[in-house]
Formats: structure tokens, C-alpha cells, sequence
């Protein structure tokens, strides 16, 4: 998928980027993860695409706003509706543990970030979804000075250059095309 315009393999480089990503459409129906984001909530590609998110990910009651909706879906909605990226505080979002049967506590670092058509419209949403539970846990714990120069460098990090999330984004809606051209072959 490269050219001799742009050498990059986006296709490469978003299954290898350490950064987790979950890819919808603006019904917030999944259609991409990367493998960072697979590994991070512990499913495959194939229990979530076709999903959609809410189905996969049931909300528990208090990450519900004061209107009974997700405040991760509100964050989505609001990036898709504005075409800007939504920067959600701190969020404790629990996920399911296969191997107990039950839910794994787990506290998140989100960005909701709008993949927009030339003509305006939001095509995609994407999340990066970077779990912070060890950071969260450890500051319970003590050393909460040792624990914010960690956060600090981890948010740092996690929010890269602009420059970068640009071209990854770009990629990404090329990736997603192929996706969906998988996807309604399957089917």
C-alpha cells in the first residue's frame, strides 16, 4: 500500500503503533482496533467489528452522566458533531475479564478524534484509549510525587507531536477504507 509518494505502510504501521486505537463509524459502530488496543481490553478483532461500541463495552452506572448516558459517548458524539478532537478527563471505564467472568477495574486517558470527509462530514471516530491504571493504582498507593513525573511523561508521550497524529490519521482513513472493503466481502 505504499508509493513512491508516500513510502509509509499505514496498514503496518497502525497494527504496530504502541498507542491503542479503536476505529467506529459515526453510529459508533467498530470497525478497526489495533493490536495495542486488542491487547489492552483483552478481545479480537472479530468479537468487536461489527459491534457497536456500547454493545461491546456496556457502560457500568457510573460512568453514566447525570442524564443516564455514557460520558464516553457523549465525548464521541461531541468530536463527531463538532469535528474536533474531544480530550475527556480521567476516566475509570471497567472491561470485561475474560478469564473471571467479571469486570477488570481500569482507569483510561481518552481523546475522541473525528476522521472528517473533504465535504465536512465525519466519516470515522477514532478513540485512543490509553490505559492508565497502573498510574492511577500506584499513586493510591504512595510516591505520588514519583507518580506525576511518570503521568506527566506518559501523557507526553501518549499525546505525541501534532505533526504525527496528522499522518497517522490520514493512514488511518486509508486503513479503514480497506477495512470496510474486508468487511462487506466478508459478509
Amino acid at each position: 500500500m505504499t508509493s513512491a509518494e508516500d513510502p509509509i505502510d499505514y496498514r503496518a504501521l497502525f497494527t504496530a503503533i504502541p498507542t491503542p486505537y479503536l476505529v467506529m463509524t459515526p453510529d459508533l459502530v467498530i470497525v478497526g482496533a489495533n493490536d495495542a488496543y486488542l491487547a489492552n481490553v483483552g478481545r479480537t478483532f472479530g468479537e468487536l467489528v461489527g459491534s457497536l461500541v456500547f454493545e461491546a463495552f456496556p457502560a457500568s452506572p457510573d460512568g453514566l452522566d447525570d442524564n443516564g448516558v455514557p460520558r464516553v459517548q457523549v465525548s464521541f458524539e461531541r468530536a463527531r458533531d463538532t469535528g474536533l478532537v474531544d480530550v475527556m478527563p480521567m476516566q475509570q471505564y471497567d472491561v470485561p475479564d475474560a478469564a473471571s467472568g467479571g469486570l477488570s477495574r481500569r482507569f483510561w486517558s481518552l481523546l475522541s478524534v473525528p476522521i472528517m470527509a473533504a465535504d465536512g462530514t465525519c466519516t470515522l471516530v477514532v478513540q485512543r484509549a490509553e490505559d492508565i491504571t497502573d498510574v492511577v493504582l500506584n499513586c493510591d498507593e504512595g510516591g505520588a510525587a514519583e507518580q506525576g513525573a511518570r503521568w506527566q511523561r506518559r501523557v507526553h508521550a501518549a499525546n505525541g507531536p501534532q505533526a504525527l497524529v496528522d499522518r497517522l490519521v490520514e493512514g488511518l482513513v486509508e486503513l479503514i477504507d480497506d477495512v470496510a472493503l474486508l468487511a462487506v466481502r466478508v459478509d
